[in-house]
């Protein structure tokens, strides 16, 4: 291993990247389905959640770059007193938006 690979291979140590970035509902979300409604669980439900609220957002706020749509998701989740690997920074509030 070359000089360079190792000061590569420590300054990744020390930035953090922790996943995930906020949580959104995802159990028990009603959608539709071949035979009308029904109930599904999963990251396919919390996803247009959170792409909704970014969708919100990016209309109010035309001149907002993504990362600043991000922080602003960030900034206004609710925390849930979990850990940051669970919880991310919160719980997505549509309300606080």
């Amino acid at each position: 291993m070359s000089e360079g690979d190792i000061s590569m291979e420590i300054l990744l140590k020390e930035i953090e990247i922790l996943k995930p970035d906020i949580v959104a509902p995802g159990s028990d979300i009603i959608s539709c389905s071949p035979s009308g409604y029904t109930s599904r669980s999963g990251t396919s439900m919390a996803t247009p959640i959170v792409s909704g609220a970014a969708a919100m957002l990016l209309s109010k706020y035309p001149d907002k770059s993504n990362e600043e749509i991000k922080r602003l998701l960030q900034s206004t989740a609710t925390d849930l007193h979990l850990p940051r690997t669970q919880q991310g920074y919160g719980l997505l509030n549509v309300e606080a938006l």
